[in-house]
């Protein structure tokens, strides 16, 4: 690959002086950093679509507007997504909030006091008002997906055994739990070898679903 440094060295041709890059924005004489803008703008513009327009400046309907994508089925959010919780998070201003609970309170009302929202269709990051319910918060743990929440519906353990003869134990930080008692017998070498059957069904049931 030929470059400036070899037709210079070379002395082949004469080459213009090498003009620094600047900022694309009328006024700003920082270095560039990205898509002809400087740091501080190439992020704006990141934020908020404009290299004139402050993040801080925009309201709470502005940044709606900005990220949301309403499609059929679960709305998708192109803002910040909690990597911790994996909800969609709304910031304007100084404020953040949960992208779905400015959604909810938007289209439908104010949350009831004691109430959460609970996603209907299971996606923590979509914003469609019509599958957020409100539920007390008892409720949206029983209707989690986690294996204690999942034993509560079902009454069965995650290796699928009944729980209608389950004993109580005293767990480490003193609080008490159901155990399944054929899940005790298997010991724990059973009990190792059946989780590693279940995860390798698991990951085969995924690979035949897509």
């Amino acid at each position: 690959m030929v470059t400036r440094d070899t037709l210079k060295a070379y002395g082949t041709m004469e080459l213009p002086p090498r003009i620094p890059k600047g900022c694309a924005v009328d006024g700003c004489e920082k270095r560039h950093y990205g898509n002809g803008y400087c740091q501080m703008h190439y992020r704006r513009v990141k934020k908020t679509g404009s290299a004139a327009t402050s993040p801080r400046s925009m309201t709470a309907e502005q940044r709606w507007d900005l990220f949301v994508v309403e499609q059929p089925g679960c709305w998708g959010w192109q803002g910040t997504v909690d990597k911790a919780t994996g909800y969609a998070r709304l910031s304007y201003g100084a404020r953040s909030s949960f992208a779905h609970r400015y959604s909810y309170e938007r289209v439908i009302g104010p949350i009831p006091d004691g109430m959460v929202l609970d996603h209907l269709c299971r996606n923590r990051a979509c914003v469609n008002p019509s599958h957020l319910e409100a539920v007390t918060r008892r409720e949206n743990n029983y209707r989690g997906e986690a294996p204690p929440q999942i034993a509560a519906r079902t009454n069965r353990c995650k290796r699928g055994h009944s729980l209608s003869d389950a004993y109580l134990a005293n767990r480490s930080d003193g609080r008490v739990t159901r155990r399944c008692r054929p899940c005790s017998l298997m010991g724990a070498e059973g009990r190792a070898a059946w989780d590693a059957i279940y995860v390798l069904n698991t990951a085969e049931r995924k690979i035949w679903a897509t």
